[in-house]
């Protein structure tokens, strides 16, 4: 360096006897430089190594966050995959899964009838049955159980009692005879409400389709596998006949095994027999005739005219 190259020049001037002081100033500042040369070398590299060791760290956090985050990424896909997986099953299984029914009435001596429905694999049950004078029910909707029931021979036994202890009420016959004719006004005015909606023409398509669609949901609660044998009178040989007419007339007294005996010479009003039938109906044909009836708009319209009239008629 320049520094060095002054020295030496200085070190060849001068006289003899300091030249032994001006080398060892020389050494002296050369030791001085060699020393700062190697500082500023070390922190050089140390800067550098800072830098470098910095950008690995740097670098190594930015990596360990990408896979963190598309570890995350892949665990909420699984679970997203999961959800949509279940969501499916669980629309295939509304739409495709049969909610099945059975009844079974043994109507002899013995006056037996039972009437059962599940769906969604038994997950949602229900159960009536009725066997002396005991209606007993149970309904199971994903593992919560509870059960009702109602003796009508209690009830028998206690009308008598009841009848005691009471006393009569003080009731008069024009309060009874008031109440029964607003009854029957009501009726009458409900019925005149219904017979001028059915009978308008702005509802006569609304009124069809609703009449196919009730037939629709009909045809497909009907019984699939059905057994009828059994004796029945309604306590006049015309009427029993008349009955028997309107039965015959149905396919399934020949198509489904059904034996129905007409008694016409009892007087009275009776069924004697078994009556089983098992039925089911799938999801997609009850959604389908919502939506048809949903997107009908005259349908639509006599809805809302059948509301505003409910809304009057319990006014």
């Amino acid at each position: 360096s320049m520094r060095m190259m002054r020295l030496l020049y200085r070190l060849s001037l001068g006289r003899q006897e300091r030249k032994q002081e001006q080398l060892i100033v020389f050494s002296r500042t050369i030791s001085n430089l060699q020393s700062k040369s190697r500082e500023t070398k070390y922190k050089e590299r140390l800067e550098s190594m800072e830098k470098k060791t910095m950008t690995m760290l740097v670098a190594t956090g930015a990596g360990v966050l990408v896979i963190l985050v598309l570890s995350i990424l892949q665990i909420l896909g699984w679970v997203l995959l999961a959800a949509l997986v279940i969501l499916i099953v669980a629309v295939l299984v509304i739409l495709f899964h049969p909610a099945k029914y059975l009844v079974d009435i043994h109507w002899l001596e013995e006056q037996i009838a039972r009437f059962q429905a599940h769906w969604c694999f038994h997950l949602i049950r229900f159960k009536v049955s009725y066997g002396d004078g005991l209606i007993y029910g149970e309904t199971n909707i994903f593992g919560k159980r509870k059960t009702f029931s109602y003796d009508f021979s209690e009830e028998k036994e206690k009308e008598p009692v009841e009848k005691k202890e009471k006393e009569p009420a003080d009731v008069s016959e024009e309060g009874i005879v008031s109440k029964i004719k607003g009854m029957i006004e009501r009726i009458k005015m409900i019925y005149h409400d219904l017979k001028k909606m059915i009978s308008d023409e702005k509802n006569q398509q609304a009124v069809g389709h609703l009449k196919d669609e009730i037939i629709y949901l009909i045809k497909c609660l009907l019984p699939r596998r059905s057994k009828v044998d059994g004796a029945f009178s309604l306590g006049s040989p015309d009427k029993t006949g008349q009955a028997f007419g309107v039965l015959a007339c149905f396919p399934a007294m020949y198509q489904k095994n059904w034996r129905l005996l007409p008694d016409f010479e009892s007087d009275e009003i009776y069924f004697k027999g078994i009556i089983w039938g098992k039925g089911q109906i799938y999801g997609y044909q009850i959604i389908g005739i919502i939506l048809r009836l949903v997107f009908d708009k005259k349908c639509r319209r006599l809805y809302t005219i059948i509301t505003r009239r409910v809304n009057k008629w319990t006014n």
